[in-house]
Order: structure tokens, then sequence, then C-alpha cells
């Protein structure tokens, strides 16, 4: 009986650091679908592809403009609209144009706890000194022409 509790507690163990060692990771198309999301909710209509697009931004090496993130400058009929950097582990979308954090109920979905709190390193990546959060989403704005 022994040998068994003995197993059952290596396994449960070995299960805990397996569970550690997983990285949790925000994968490029959900960072794109988060994009569209928020430019949804900043009242863009997205059902005409030409007018806008989500261009992925890299520095001169080819790494991501801020480390750990996925950054999409999102343009409307050729103007910079915003910079949206996704964390790549939480989830936390974030405008380095603006400083603002998106915290729209959509995008629930593909974040994680740590994404609903700002953390003070993001400070440091984005240069922003202040945050303000974008939660309440707009009406879609009319097409420009």
């Amino acid at each position: 009986m022994r040998w068994w509790l003995a197993a059952l507690v290596v396994f449960g163990l070995s299960q805990a650091a397996s569970a550690q060692s997983r990285r949790t990771f925000v994968p490029t198309s959900d960072a794109i679908r988060m994009a569209e999301i928020i430019a949804r909710a900043q009242g863009y209509d997205l059902d005409d592809r030409r007018r806008y697009f989500f261009d992925l931004v890299r520095d001169r090496e080819g790494k991501p403009l801020i480390a750990g993130f996925t950054t999409f400058e999102f343009q409307w009929n050729g103007s910079l609209v915003s910079t949206i950097a996704i964390d790549d582990h939480s989830g936390l979308a974030v405008d380095t144009t603006s400083c603002t954090i998106y915290a729209y109920p959509a995008l629930r979905p593909f974040q994680s706890a740590v994404a609903r709190s700002a953390p003070d390193a993001l400070r440091d990546k984005t240069g922003c000194d202040r945050f303000r959060v974008a939660d309440t989403p707009r009406t879609h704005r009319q097409p420009r022409r």
C-alpha cells in the first residue's frame, strides 16, 4: 500500500513541475484577431479589407520591437492609427502610440488574469509614464473617402 502512495506522490509532483514549466503563449493568429477586435472596438469597420491593414513591426535585426510582445501597426486608408503591442504570454494589449491599455470585454478570452492589471515593467518597455484604459467599444465610424 505504501508503494502506491509513494507512486501517487511522485506522479503528483511530476505533474506540478510539468505545469510550472509550461509557458502560456499567444499565437500570432490570436494576436491578429485581438488587433482586429481592438480596431473594431475603436469604431473602424473592417468589412472592406482594401481600407486597412495590420503590419507586423520588427526592429532592424528582425527581432520584436518590444521584447516579449507581438507588435502591429494598424493603418487605415494609408495612415497610422495605432501601434498595438500584445504581450506574448499574458495577452495584455497596449497601444504604444497613445499609451492605452486595451481592456475591451471581447479581448478577455485571449488574456490571462495577469493581463488585467498593468505591470510596472510595461512602463519601461513602452516609454509610457501613464496608461489610459480603453474598455468601452465605440460605434462604427463612417468610412472616410
